[in-house]
């Protein structure tokens, strides 16, 4: 008789750090644009005010 409280046993899958080839491809796109526009805003950021037109 099994216990009702206890969950059955998940199947076994892929371990989780082996993803197909397009999946790891797309992961590594969206990591390097998220990179590349923080380095973008962090080296134009401090120069923002001086690009403000004065208000007055």
């Amino acid at each position: 008789m099994t216990d009702p409280t206890v969950a059955p046993p998940r199947p076994r899958t892929a371990r989780a750090g082996a993803a197909p080839r397009d999946l790891r491809r797309a992961r590594v796109a969206v990591a390097t644009l998220f990179f590349t526009n923080g380095a973008i805003f962090a080296n134009l950021f401090p120069e923002y005010p001086r690009s403000r037109p004065s208000s007055g």
